[in-house]
Order: C-alpha cells, then sequence, then structure tokens
C-alpha cells in the first residue's frame, strides 16, 4: 500500500491521484491544467525540451535538477529524487542526511511560508512508491535572473571593486541567514551555490535568495546550535576569495550581537565554527595558504567583541 503524502504544512493544498502516484499542489494552482503536464512531464525530462542544471554541493542525495516549462509556458525547476519520498536522502559517506524527499519540499514550503526570501513550491510527485522505479519529483519556480553568489560577487567586483559593495552584499547574505534560523532551520548545504543574487546592473540594491534544502531541518534548539553554526562555517570557507576580512569580522559580529550568549556558549559556537571551517576547506582541496588562521582569528575576536551575558 502507497503511503499517503503527509499534508501537515500544506493543509490548504490540492491532492489528487496521478496514474501510479499522488501529487499535490499549491493553492490557486489549476489541477485541470497541471494533471495532464505532470502525467507528461518524465517523458518530457527526457526530452530535449528539459536542461539539465548542475552546480556543486557539499552533499550528495542523488537527485537530478532539471529547467522545464511549465503548462503556462515559464520555466520551473523539477527536481528528480530515486525513491520513494519518505525514504531519508543520502549523504556521501553512505550515511542518512535525516531529510525526505518530501522533507526537504516541505522545509521549503515552510520557508516560503515565513517570508524567507527561497524558490515558491507549487506541486510535488510521487509515483512508483512500492517498485524498484520509485521516484518523487519537487517542483518548484525558478528563480529568473539570478546568479549564484560567487559569479555575482566576481563579475562586480571585476566591473567595479568597491570594499563598500563587499561589506553590503556580505551583510546582506548575513542577514538572510539571520532570518532562515530565526525561522527556526539550519539549512545544511549553504554555499555560494545554494545563494542567488538578483540585482540592478549597478550591482548595490541585491535581493538573497536561499535554495537546495535536501540538507535542511527544523531546529528546536535555542539559536545557534551546531548545524546553525556549521552553516556560518561552510559559508565562510565557500566565500573565502571575496572577502577574507569581512564575512567573519562583521558578518559573524551582526549575527551573534542579537543573541544573549555567555561566555561557554561562544566559546562552543567558534570550536564548533572552526570544525565545520576547516572541514569545507578539505573538502574544496585547494591551497589556501594561512587564510585559514586568518578567518579564524578574525572569527575568534568578533565572538570576544560581544559583551558577555551575566
Amino acid at each position: 500500500m502507497n503511503k499517503k503524502l503527509p499534508l501537515d504544512t500544506a493543509s490548504s493544498w490540492d491532492a489528487f491521484s496521478l496514474g501510479a502516484g499522488e501529487a499535490v499542489c499549491c493553492p490557486g494552482v489549476d489541477r485541470d491544467r497541471w494533471r495532464p503536464w505532470l502525467a507528461q512531464m518524465p517523458r518530457a525530462l527526457a526530452s530535449e525540451a528539459a536542461r539539465e542544471i548542475r552546480h556543486s554541493s557539499l552533499c550528495s542525495t542523488g537527485r537530478r535538477t532539471y529547467e522545464l516549462a511549465g503548462p503556462d509556458g515559464l520555466p520551473l525547476v523539477v527536481k528528480c529524487y530515486p525513491g520513494a519520498w519518505w525514504e531519508k536522502l543520502p549523504s556521501p559517506d553512505g550515511s542518512s542526511l535525516g531529510c525526505s524527499p518530501w522533507g526537504a519540499f516541505e522545509c521549503n514550503l515552510a520557508l516560503s511560508l515565513r517570508g524567507v526570501p527561497v524558490p515558491q513550491p507549487l506541486a510535488f510527485v510521487a509515483q512508483g512508491q512500492n517498485t524498484p522505479d520509485a521516484v518523487s519529483y519537487a517542483i518548484t519556480s525558478l528563480l529568473e535572473g539570478c546568479q549564484p553568489l560567487m559569479n555575482f560577487a566576481f563579475e562586480h567586483l571585476r566591473r567595479r571593486p568597491s570594499a563598500a559593495n563587499v561589506t553590503r552584499w556580505m551583510e546582506a547574505v548575513v542577514e538572510t541567514i539571520v532570518n532562515l534560523h530565526r525561522a527556526g532551520y539550519a539549512h545544511g548545504d549553504l554555499h555560494h551555490h545554494n545563494i542567488l543574487i538578483r540585482s540592478h546592473d549597478d550591482g548595490e540594491a541585491i535581493q538573497v535568495y536561499l535554495t537546495d534544502f535536501d540538507a535542511c531541518f527544523a531546529n528546536t534548539e535555542t539559536a545557534p546550535d551546531r548545524a546553525q553554526v556549521l552553516d556560518l562555517a561552510s559559508l565562510a570557507a565557500s566565500l573565502y576569495q571575496v572577502a577574507p576580512d569581512r564575512l567573519l569580522w562583521k558578518g559573524l559580529a551582526r549575527y551573534f550581537a542579537g543573541l544573549s550568549l555567555n561566555a561557554e556558549r561562544r566559546r562552543r559556537c567558534l570550536g564548533t565554527l572552526r570544525e565545520g571551517y576547516r572541514s569545507v576547506l578539505n573538502y574544496y582541496r585547494a591551497s589556501f595558504g594561512r587564510v585559514e588562521d586568518y578567518y579564524l582569528t578574525l572569527a575568534e575576536k568578533a565572538l570576544e567583541e560581544i559583551k558577555p551575558t551575566p
């Protein structure tokens, strides 16, 4: 018997059967237009109509991502997950990420409802769930006119190198991460390909979006917990080429300033940051010279400047 999709978060969504599986669509989606499109979608993904989206990731979940024109002709993003919707996604070391295809989609939905800037979730399809060919599809809007953060930064630094611009971009990114953590979530795979930027031509006014929630999960502990500090470590390591003297010095101080942390919690946060930062540096397998020590020194200074909680 197929397990039914749990619609705890998406209680107002439209659920219906779809051939050998089931689907849910967000409020406002025209079921009559989407049903035939969803039925044909697997075939369309295997045709020249679909464009595969490739990018690096700190965690490999076995899924493939495509850009495909939707029922109204507008581009959508379709993530294809092999296996059942409730199965935990794999991590590179063979363990479980603790998140399922539906869990990743539900995190995207929950963050959207909380006002965190993410792609709009539109539909989820689960087909052949009790067969060896089981597959799940998560469908969201395409964030058009956006670039991965590193691409955006290098493009604008070449055209208009400005310390003020870099500082402004980093503050906007950190503010988005603050909002993610305040919403009660840790991203789990935070790097420059999962941070998209939309800007005007001058690169000054920007909008920051977060994508790819395969390793995301709701956090019930008081922020920042270990996973949330690891978000900061991952972000810092992937962006060291842009602003090694600003992201942690100003960004960390900005992040921690509004939190009530005693000296022991600050020390634990720094230890987690140090551990996570080195781990991500090892993942990238590049020669960083002394940038690691420089970064961690700045991080320690930023944390020391926070006024201790009595």
